[in-house]
């Protein structure tokens, strides 16, 4: 059950399932017609604004566009739900790059 509100005479009715999905407003009165997906989605979004959905920057609040992208607020690297600067993950790569240098070199000894 769905309540819908008539666009021609502002009236609230409840949608049922036995109902089509549009069709013509239950008041006898009234020639206007009603759209349940329509009427479902302006229902969502008075519930949960578009504030709400954009997604935020962990480290600044500064809006993104994706989980996985360069904030262009702060400038650091979002992953997930975490932010890194830039130069901590050239270090991490720089160390990473090490240790499997030095697991190549123990295994062409062996």
């Amino acid at each position: 059950m769905l309540k819908i509100r008539c666009s021609e005479c502002m009236r609230d009715f409840i949608w049922t399932d036995e109902m089509p999905l549009r069709g013509k407003c239950p008041n006898p009165d009234c020639d206007g017609e009603y759209d349940v997906r329509a009427a479902l989605r302006k229902n969502l979004e008075t519930r949960e604004p578009a504030v709400a959905r954009t997604l935020l920057c962990p480290a600044c609040g500064g809006p993104i566009r994706s989980r996985w992208t360069i904030c262009g607020g702060c400038d650091r690297i979002v992953a997930g739900s975490r932010a890194f600067q830039k130069r901590h993950l050239i270090v991490l790569t720089a160390v990473a790059l090490l240790f499997l240098s030095l697991i190549i070199r123990v295994w062409r000894h062996f």
